[in-house]
């Protein structure tokens, strides 16, 4: 086996398996994110039409609920994004064998799973602490 040092064992070609399964995912992903806009969309109408059923019983939820409902749009606005540019990237690097494509796409997914990744663990941890702490005060009411 010759070995040079400007000579990389991941320059290779994808083949067409290859190229059919990175455009399956580049589509899933596509659609994804394309949900995940319309879930935005859903969410702040429910959210106007739930403030403006309550009316007058908003004031004292509307500033809780405006600031949560602002944090969640704006992580999951900036998560779809990156999810819709890794999809649109990942299908020009197929549509034109373009490398700059591919490896920004694939950095755009990794950027994505990392971040869903980490939400998912805070997500989790605050979920146990105050499953923690339901458990703690009902022990102190003598269940």
């Amino acid at each position: 086996m010759e070995n040079n040092p400007n000579s990389s064992i991941f320059n290779f070609g994808p083949d067409e398996e290859t190229k059919s399964n990175l455009s399956v995912i580049a589509r899933w992903a596509n659609i994804n994110a394309i949900v995940g806009f319309i879930g935005i969309g859903v969410t702040i109408i429910s959210f106007i039409a739930t403030m403006n059923s309550l009316g007058r019983y908003a004031g004292s939820f509307a500033g809780f609920g405006m600031a949560n409902i602002a944090l969640s749009v704006a992580i999951s606005l900036a998560l779809n994004i990156t999810l819709f540019m890794a999809a649109s990237n990942v299908k020009k690097a197929i549509d034109n064998s373009s490398q700059a494509h591919f490896e920004i796409g694939i950095t755009k997914f990794a950027t994505y799973f990392k971040v869903a990744g980490i939400i998912t663990i805070i997500v989790l941890v605050v979920l146990v602490f105050f499953l923690m702490l339901g458990i703690l005060s009902g022990r102190g009411r003598g269940f």
